[in-house]
């Protein structure tokens, strides 16, 4: 298949200049900093990549730093305040914890306070504003979404919050961020720590000691970089992008995948000056960002590409809880040139251990396909440690960084010279189908075989399709993101219900609802998003919660519904 031939000729020439033992040890570099959004660590990170990427000035990449304004994002997405942490400490049940043993210890953006010791009390139902009345005076403790909790307990007069991951095993500290404004913080002014499952299971009842020494500032600046490979035409423009904020050490997220961009473009600038390629079509473009609001700032700023590709926790080995590299391709009716690159390049490149996978969100691929840019993500899931301070390069292994660059590097290299992939949309769309079918959901079977397909310009396999609007441009909407931060800001309650619903009804699929999100900004009415969504992702997608997680939307201003 000439698709597959073309993608295998750019693996090829590249492979014999992708380094795992470099972008280890860039990956490395990188968990020496607390990358925390807002924190000083981030930028520390930024320009640490940026003195590797310039330390060849005879390559052809121009790599430059950027910060943005948060004034520059949309509406609807988190804004991170300024903070930086000195310490923080968790008593309780006879263990003593603290931030230098244990850098997630301190909820990301906790204003400072204590040390507070009371009584604990777990809220179980925690989006219920009334359950934190048990609070008052007292430490909640709870494993519901930090923000809304920590809104809610502060709001109840409780005069500290712990926040756990009942998911996280043994004794593993979550990562827990709020994402909240400056004067949210003041008003609130609780210390909030997080606690391994293993203390915080019997907790309640029990008292505790907590304290945060830290201070909070106003909208934090966006520090990002951008490596550029020019192309030699006027070819398609591609984006490759990867975050590299994250708590220290932050290994496979997303320390791994910010390495592993970074070996894609000293590989391709490597390949290119040594002849063995010549310069792509279009430009390159790299990207390492603060997550959501870094590829926003970019996009606000004007950058405009045909493809991206997003590289999110690529490090472990499957295996022991640990699964395999996947590939996200973009929602439809967007091309799906970038995930056919990625498994091209991955059958070429040799070896297990990665599946094509449906699309989901949660990362910078959202911002592009916002946008109407059409970007996949390599993303390896689930993850034994997502989340928490075990999180550490011990786990990584240099040659799942090699494969993933290499991935990288040669289905941008393939995009950017014109690559097209017709009989791709062929093949996903028959293996959702299948998929499917093999797990006994007809309905969605059929919707994959007749709506789906007809996104996709295809002819349905099975009965008639509706007629779909899906105009899908570059085009400026007013909210292209909606994450359930954001509405936690402009009201708590709705963001707490919002927060419920995805949990219960639609978590599995989409946790940031960007793809109902998108499909109604683009102005498909609720039946139209409902067969799209049940195409791709099962007939358990429920019309109920997700037409009310949209109604919720709609109430707010995020979205418009027809």
């Amino acid at each position: 298949m000439e698709e597959a031939l073309r993608v295998a000729e750019a693996v090829g020439a590249l492979s014999g200049f992708v380094e795992a033992g470099r972008a280890f040890h860039v990956l490395k570099r990188i968990t020496l900093e607390h990358r925390i959004q807002g924190a000083p660590g981030l930028g520390e990170a930024v320009r640490a990549v940026e003195e590797i990427l310039l330390s060849n000035p005879l390559l052809p990449l121009e790599v430059r730093d950027h910060e943005a304004s948060p004034s520059s994002l949309p509406r609807w997405v988190s804004r991170p305040p300024e903070w930086s942490v000195e310490g923080a400490g968790l008593e309780a049940r006879g263990e003593r914890l603290r931030l230098e043993g244990h850098p997630t210890l301190a909820v990301a953006h906790s204003p400072p306070g204590g040390p507070v010791e009371a009584e604990v009390v777990e809220v179980r139902e925690w989006w219920e504003p009334s359950a934190y009345e048990a609070a008052s005076g007292r430490i909640a403790l709870t494993s519901g979404p930090q923000d809304v909790a920590y809104l809610l307990a502060a709001r109840a007069g409780a005069e500290g919050l712990i926040a756990y991951n009942p998911k996280l095993s043994g004794d593993a500290v979550p990562y827990k961020g709020l994402f909240l404004p400056h004067d949210l913080l003041s008003k609130a002014g609780i210390p909030a720590v997080g606690a391994p499952s293993s203390l915080a299971a019997g907790l309640s009842g029990s008292k505790a000691r907590l304290s945060v020494d830290s201070s909070v500032g106003g909208d934090a600046r966006l520090p990002y970089l951008e490596a550029l490979l020019p192309g030699r035409s006027r070819g398609p423009r591609v984006a490759v992008v990867a975050h590299i904020c994250h708590p220290r050490p932050g290994a496979n997220d997303n320390a791994s995948g910010a390495a592993a961009v970074v070996e894609a473009a000293l590989a391709l600038a490597e390949a290119i000056d040594s002849g063995r390629l010549r310069p792509p079509g279009g430009d390159i473009v790299f990207l390492l960002v603060p997550e959501y609001t870094g590829s926003l700032a970019a996009l606000a700023r004007g950058l405009r590409v045909d493809y991206a590709i997003n590289v999110d926790m690529v490090g472990v080995e499957p295996g022991g809880g640990d699964g395999p590299l996947r590939i996200l391709p973009p929602p439809p009716p967007l091309p799906l040139e970038p995930a056919a690159a990625l498994y091209y390049a991955l059958k070429a490149a040799g070896g297990g251990g990665w599946e094509l996978s449906g699309p989901s969100s949660g990362s910078d691929h959202d911002a592009f396909n916002a946008y109407g840019m059409a970007a996949a993500m390599l993303n390896q899931w689930p993850d034994t440690y997502y989340h928490s301070d075990r999180d550490d390069a011990d786990r990584i292994s240099p040659s799942r960084l090699r494969l993933a660059a290499l991935a990288a590097a040669a289905a941008a290299y393939a995009l950017a010279s014109g690559y097209e992939a017709p009989g791709f949309r062929e093949y996903y769309t028959r293996l959702i189908a299948i998929g499917h079918a093999s797990r006994g959901d007809g309905e969605a079977a059929r919707l994959a075989g007749s709506t789906l397909r007809a996104l996709y310009g295809l002819e349905p396999l099975t009965g008639g399709a509706p007629r779909l609007s899906a105009p899908w441009e570059a085009v400026e909407p007013s909210s292209p993101i909606v994450t359930p931060g954001s509405v936690t800001v402009a009201d708590v309650e709705a963001g707490a219900r919002l927060r419920r619903i995805l949990g219960s009804g639609l978590d599995g699929y989409t946790w940031y609802l960007m793809e109902p999100v998108i499909l109604a900004n683009q102005g498909l009415g609720a039946r139209e998003i409902l067969a799209v969504e049940r195409a791709v992702h099962g007939s358990g997608v429920s019309a109920e919660k997700l037409w009310e997680a949209l109604e919720i939307l709609a109430g707010v201003g995020a979205v418009k519904l027809e």
